[in-house]
């Protein structure tokens, strides 16, 4: 099973996706990269719903994963589970991705 991954910095914006990510969603790592919400990877009728999970969920899921849909870029979805956790330094601070 592959695992996709992306990397948001402190503003909410993409920094770093994996290969896995891209070949997932079909979406490139130049196409990704540097966007912010609202992805192009959210389907339209949720971008609501995944714009308040970025916001107001991110950290009070910290480790636990979130169900939610995905659109590849050929606009066919795919149901995902989203895990959040905060990027940490070597000391043990937050920094951005």
């Amino acid at each position: 099973m592959l695992t996709g991954m992306r990397a948001l910095d402190l503003q909410g914006r993409i920094t770093y996706v994996n290969v896995a990510f891209c070949q997932m969603t079909g979406w490139s790592e130049a196409e990704l990269v540097g966007r912010t919400a609202p992805f192009p990877y959210w389907p339209d009728q949720d971008r609501e719903l995944l714009a308040a999970r970025l916001t107001t969920s991110s950290m009070a899921a910290h480790g636990r994963g979130l169900p939610g849909p995905v659109k590849r870029s050929d606009g066919s979805p795919f149901d995902a589970r989203m895990y959040v956790s905060p990027l940490i330094d070597a000391v043990g601070s937050r920094r951005a991705g």
